[in-house]
């Protein structure tokens, strides 16, 4: 396991975030050369000052402070929501996806908790077709009527097929990625506070 210092991960995720030394001393209320000092590691910052970088990068204390990898980021808006699900969508075959009785039944089986293994059929009848064993069905985990979430995964999985086949460089794909997740980043999610800190 890589072992990055506090110091170092403070000064990638201000970079990553094209955030200026004096940027974010201001936000923190601290002098850039006090800022300086943490990310070279001369200094460890108040836990008042963390949480305000926790607040600002939306990361886990756990993650800035080393003690777990990934980022485990909070997902608060959709921009969170989709910058977390663009992976699993990039996951080989998962638009095609389907899964036959046999498969599915084999899965349930391994799960012990009743009410986990009745969730698990919950969600499969919530994907639009209801479970019957003589059918093939995809598995729905996200449902939406928001027409620009909708809008997104239509246009991602065109984008995305542009980009395995070959016909969009990697950059022009990330580009997009960055630039349609981020019209989402001031919408909160249903149940969760904005305000949040």
């Amino acid at each position: 396991m890589e072992n990055i210092t506090f110091g170092e991960r403070l000064k990638k995720i201000r970079v990553d975030n094209n955030v200026s030394q004096n940027e974010l001393a201001k936000y923190l209320e601290i002098t850039p050369s006090s800022l300086s000092y943490y990310e070279n590691g001369v200094r460890t910052p108040p836990i008042t000052i963390i949480n305000k970088l926790v607040n600002c990068f939306n990361v886990s204390a756990n993650w800035l402070l080393g003690i777990e990898n990934p980022e485990n980021k909070k997902i608060k808006t959709y921009a969170d929501m989709l910058a977390a699900l663009v992976p699993i969508l990039e996951l080989e075959n998962i638009w095609n996806m389907s899964i036959n009785k046999a498969t599915f039944k084999e899965y349930v089986d391994c799960v012990n908790d009743p009410e986990e293994r009745e969730m698990i059929y919950t969600m499969a009848n919530s994907a639009g077709t209801p479970y019957n064993k003589n059918d093939t069905y995809s598995i729905g985990v996200l449902k939406t009527v928001n027409s620009a979430i909708i809008g997104f995964f239509e246009d991602f999985q065109k984008v995305y097929s542009l980009y395995e086949n070959g016909s969009m460089p990697e950059s022009l794909y990330k580009l997009w990625i960055e630039d349609r997740i981020l019209k989402f980043k001031d919408i909160s999610l249903p149940g969760t506070d904005p305000d949040e800190q």
